[in-house]
């Protein structure tokens, strides 16, 4: 499985505090990562910080990730 270039790993959507992943590759070459996604969602009622984790694409071999088409997994 070629990965992101020669002699290269992927690049990953989560570029930040959140990088918590899980990575498969498909038989077709597309790579599929879930990740928690820690930025981004309100605060709760409490005032605690919420997470959710969201799944993603890459179709050229983590040079790029779809992330217009991510998948919520678990929404806050």
């Amino acid at each position: 499985v070629h990965l992101g270039g020669v002699g290269q790993l992927p690049r990953f959507p989560a570029d930040g505090p959140d990088k918590s992943n899980s990575m498969v590759v498909l038989p077709n070459g597309e790579m599929v990562m879930a990740h928690i996604v820690r930025l981004g969602y309100p605060n709760d009622a409490e005032g605690f910080q919420q997470f959710g984790v969201e799944v993603v694409v890459s179709h050229d071999h983590g040079v790029s990730w779809d992330m217009a088409h991510r998948y919520v997994l678990r929404p806050p």
